[in-house]
């Protein structure tokens, strides 16, 4: 690796830069004084990795802002680094899983974060103030790469098609760009598009004295300089490699290109990937040749294992296109291979053949994340964290800017599920509702690939023009471009079309499947989930709170899944009477709440309610007086705590309904059995408190908050909103608990 690596970063520099490069007057302003409000605009985030310095964006956060305006000042004064935060450590990170090959890793330098603070606010000015081409889409604030090159190649293609007119293409790649450009060549684009001279000194001192440590698994090199080449993980590197290829775009010849509505295209570049485009074959080759000469000047070559042609002959008298493989390109003499009508290739992740953009299924490509998320030594609720956060958008991109099907779609929600009610161990008649309603609304949070597919697309096909949404209909729309986008806009649309109701946005999805799970039997007592904010995070934030067990019994609970006579003979005509001899239907209710063998591990799931708030209580320096017995006109009362610190009492009594009870009335019955004159006297009396609290403490059994109860300890401070979840997972393991009790015991009443 380090021998590789070496030679790549220290070969013998040239000092050869292109020539004819129109000079724009230098922009002074990218080398003004740094303010508060630019520091405060590129702050790295807590999880970027220190430099070889060892400072943490903690400690770099830590640092007064007038002391770390005075120091960038201060560096931009003398126009040049320290040496100590000149140095670097290299790392690398494999391109695909298995690399062997030392150029199959991708390396990433890190210098000190104060010295990328600095390079981030240099950047964020370039970028912002440099006139660029428009035909470079990567690395630009506000612009969206990969999508205007994805659906500008799929307009080319598809027009070009339709209108029966001839195009020729070639898929350019780059190799090493990052690591091969000369300094010589930065520096004469860089003054070329109008960087300012104290910061062309700048970077010609960095780049001369800079040092990076090559570092592996185990393993470091001595310090060296590299002879060229842009760092990779610097944010001034990107910048800096824009600005070069903004010179090539802007040199290409004009008599070369595709009209594509108002426009001419020639290229379309985002990083180190270029296409070049012409209607003629004589055009592209001009192109080609114009391109690797330019690129040889500034130390780049073009991979011609990795590049490709596409030729496209029309004929018109037939009204017919072809693809011909005989029409080859050359690269400095050498030719490049020439796509037939069956080849596809993957241009920034999105597959294409000479018609456009090809159908991809999703399926198969998330089929094997499913199966080794499966596999994987994993509890369950990393397995679901895992889907959510990992697996699920790695398919996004796809999803936006691909092409795929409706029923490939669905066949990829079906696949999630099954995979989800294999890890969740939860019964096949579960409610699909349950699966992609939001956690906060009772679900599990799993987005339905049927849906947002067509809203992800929508969203980004709909801010590439900046003109009002033309109308599919309008047979006088004479830009390419917005009948594709008319077309696509209807397509999404069409899809989004729920029974006659328009899904225009997420929370209408949302809301869409939390009806769907509130229409059925198991999800109409979670209807009222989104009252109470942060009780069922334990659903999806993947932590340690549960073990597998405890948290597949949660679900099983929260679900109504627990195996009952009532549930497992539905649909048939069965015994469904209670096993312990109740003259009562068998059902989650009867058990969890009335049935006599349940009793003790009722009363254990309720104590375990009060035990977390009586804790809790007691950390906030409370005195705890347990089941006090207080005489009354009425009868005795005996309520669950009486909590008193100084002049302040709170009178706690905790309840677990069943689900289909209204919480908000069986806390309004315990506010009005505790809080009267008799029992407000007891507690003045007894433990000398002048301010008396009652605090109703009311869950139901599927783990769902009274909302007034959980506002009580919220304001007192008792608990907050991750104590809520931890309490409404012991109702729910308490639940689990009853149930295993009923079912093992034997004794009939």
């Amino acid at each position: 690796m380090e021998p590789y690596w070496r030679t790549v970063f220290t070969q013998p520099a040239s000092n050869t830069a292109p020539d004819n490069i129109t000079a724009r007057d230098a922009i002074e302003d990218i080398w003004k004084p740094i303010s508060a409000n630019d520091i405060k605009a590129a702050k790295p985030a807590m999880s970027v990795s220190p430099g070889p310095d060892g400072l943490t964006a903690r400690q770099l956060r830590a640092i007064p802002l007038p002391v770390l305006v005075r120091i960038l000042n201060l560096i931009l004064l003398c126009e040049k680094l320290p040496s100590r935060l000149a140095n670097a450590k290299t790392i690398f990170i494999p391109k695909k899983a298995g690399s062997a090959d030392p150029s199959d890793y991708r390396p990433i330098t890190m210098a000190s974060t104060l010295t990328r603070l600095l390079h981030r606010i240099l950047a964020q000015r370039v970028d912002a103030m440099v006139d660029f081409n428009d035909q470079q889409r990567a690395f630009r604030a506000g612009i969206d790469g990969c999508r205007d090159n994805i659906i500008l190649l799929d307009i080319i293609l598809r027009s070009r098609f339709k209108s029966v007119r001839p195009s020729n293409i070639a898929i350019l790649d780059l190799a090493k760009a990052f690591d091969s450009v000369q300094h010589s060549a930065l520096m004469t684009c860089s003054r070329a598009a109008g960087i300012p001279e104290p910061m062309l000194r700048y970077l010609s001192d960095y780049y001369a004295r800079g040092s990076t440590v090559l570092c592996g698994d185990g393993w470091s090199s001595d310090p060296i300089v590299p002879t060229r080449g842009v760092k990779q993980g610097d944010p001034l590197s990107p910048v800096l490699f824009n600005v070069v290829m903004d010179h090539l775009l802007r040199s290409l010849p004009n008599e070369c290109g595709i009209s594509v509505g108002s426009k001419v295209i020639r290229a379309m570049a985002f990083a180190d990937d270029l296409n070049l485009v012409a209607e003629t074959p004589g055009g592209l080759q001009t192109l080609l040749d114009h391109t690797s000469s330019f690129l040889d000047k500034c130390g780049l070559a073009i991979n011609i294992g990795k590049s490709h042609s596409l030729s496209i002959k029309a004929f018109g008298h037939i009204k017919k296109s072809a693809v011909d493989v005989n029409e080859r390109f050359t690269i400095n003499g050498q030719p490049i291979k020439a796509l037939s009508r069956e080849d596809r290739w993957r241009y920034l992740g999105i597959e294409f053949e000479p018609q456009g953009r090809c159908m991809k299924a999703v399926a198969p490509q998330l089929a094997p994340l499913l199966q080794r998320l499966s596999s994987a030594p994993l509890k369950p609720q990393q397995r679901l964290f895992a889907l959510r956060a990992c697996a699920i958008p790695r398919m996004y991109h796809t999803l936006a800017l691909g092409q795929n099907t409706i029923s490939d779609l669905n066949h990829t929600d079906r696949m999630i599920r099954a995979s989800v009610r294999q890890w969740l161990r939860l019964p096949n008649d579960t409610p699909t509702g349950y699966f992609h309603t939001p956690a906060a609304a009772g679900g599990l949070g799993i987005p339905s690939f049927r849906w947002l597919a067509p809203l992800l697309r929508r969203n980004r096909v709909r801010a590439w023009l900046p003109t009002p949404t033309p109308d599919p209909n309008n047979n006088m729309i004479a830009d390419i471009t917005q009948q594709y986008i008319a077309a696509e806009l209807a397509t999404c649309e069409k899809r989004l079309c729920d029974g006659g109701t328009q899904l225009n946005n997420i929370e209408q999805i949302c809301k869409k499947w939390t009806k769907s799970l509130g229409d059925t039997i198991e999800g109409r007592s979670l209807s009222r989930s989104s009252d109470v904010t942060g009780q069922h995070s334990w659903v999806v934030d993947g932590s340690a709170l549960l073990s597998g067990k405890d948290y597949l019994q949660c679900h099983r609970v929260r679900t109504g899944a627990l195996p009952t006579r009532s549930r497992t003979t539905r649909g048939r005509h069965a015994d469904r009477s209670c096993r312990a001899g109740c003259s009562a239907q068998e059902t989650n209710n009867h058990v969890l709440q009335c049935c006599p063998r349940g009793h003790a591990a009722r009363i254990r799931r309720h104590d375990a309610v009060l035990n977390y708030i009586e804790r809790r209580l007691r950390r906030q320096g409370f005195e705890i007086a347990r089941e006090p017995i207080i005489p009354t006109p009425a009868g005795p009362r005996k309520p669950d705590l009486i909590a008193h610190m100084g002049r302040f009492g709170i009178v706690v009594d905790a309840q677990v309904t069943n689900d289909q009870q209204n919480m908000r009335q069986v806390y309004s019955a315990k506010r009005e059995k505790y809080d009267n004159d008799d029992i407000n006297q007891f507690v003045r009396s007894t433990y000398k408190a002048t301010n008396i609290c009652h605090l109703p403490v009311i869950l139901s059994w599927r783990g769902l908050w009274c909302d007034k109860s959980a506002s009580d300890l919220l304001t007192l401070g008792t608990c907050n909103r991750r104590d809520l979840a931890v309490i409404a997972t012991r109702v729910l393991i308490g639940g689990a608990i009853i149930h295993r009790d009923f079912t093992y015991a034997t004794s009939v009443r």
